[in-house]
């Protein structure tokens, strides 16, 4: 049976491929780190609760991406059509570069396969209609926390964060997303191509906190997570986020408590004692 909580926060992690994503959740959800991971596919669903503040229990529905969101989306500017292009065969629905073949085509679909008794995943390409939004375009629109993520041995995964905040904060309007920046594996300080001060002064041109973490040595991964959690909770308190009906990025439990910004907290409280007063 699933413990009471007052609010569930949907939160994605976002960046490049072999960022560390998934070693992040497993380090947080499940406490465990493995040198050997399998590539996430499509988009896998992690799960855990944190006690935000006496009474409160935010349950995070954590999603990982697959890391090349941003090259399949639907769109009229494709490659596979136009002179010069990568042709398909005929019949081909993708190209040999693994690009849709023709114009507002993508694709995204899941299928399980047993291999030497482990589960994977085996992403199956099926065409859509250019008029129906992408899967994973659905998965940013409904989140309300975001995980940038990027590789502090990788330079390139660095220098991709701004397009990642860029294509998400455009697709998740009118609604609004918090971000954390994490620079990964920072326990590989020998390999590393991104300085603190580099990562520190995108954070402050994006306006977002910046957390250097190792999922490998367990180091500020919780406190990633519990920062981004309390400032969706903070921003929640004052007005700035609220639920909304046919939107998943923050939902109410059962035993949802009321909120006030910090000001009226104080007078509810004074109200409450002058109340319950019989001197």
């Amino acid at each position: 049976m699933d413990i009471l909580w007052q609010y569930q926060f949907r939160i994605i992690l976002l960046g490049d491929s072999t960022v560390g994503k998934s070693s992040l959740l497993k380090r947080f959800t499940d406490g465990i780190y493995s040198d050997v991971a399998d590539p996430t596919v499509g988009v896998d669903f992690y799960a855990r609760s944190l006690d935000i503040e006496p009474g409160v229990k935010i349950k995070l529905q954590l999603w990982d991406t697959a890391g090349q969101e941003r090259f399949s989306e639907c769109g009229p500017s494709r490659r596979g059509s136009g002179e010069g292009s990568n042709r398909p065969q005929e019949g081909a629905a993708f190209t040999g570069d693994g690009q849709p073949a023709y114009p507002g085509l993508c694709s995204v679909a899941w299928a399980t396969a047993r291999t030497r008794s482990r589960l994977r995943i085996i992403l199956l390409r099926v065409l859509l209609s250019p008029f129906e939004a992408s899967i994973t375009t659905s998965y940013y629109r409904n989140s309300v926390g975001g995980l940038l993520v990027f590789d502090l041995t990788n330079r390139k995964t660095f220098d991709h964060v701004r397009e990642w905040h860029k294509e998400v904060s455009e697709h998740i309007l009118p609604h609004h997303m918090v971000y954390i920046l994490i620079g990964h594996k920072s326990d590989l300080n020998k390999d590393r191509k991104v300085s603190r001060d580099e990562a520190e002064q995108l954070a402050a041109d994006l306006g977002v906190r910046y957390v250097e973490t190792s999922a490998k040595c367990n180091s500020n991964v919780d406190r990633a997570f519990e920062l981004l959690t309390r400032d969706i909770y903070e921003l929640m308190k004052m007005g700035e986020i609220v639920t909304r009906d046919g939107w998943d990025g923050v939902k109410s439990g059962l035993t949802a408590k009321v909120l006030y910004p910090a000001e009226d907290e104080e007078e509810v409280a004074m109200a409450t004692a002058e109340k319950g007063c019989h001197c």
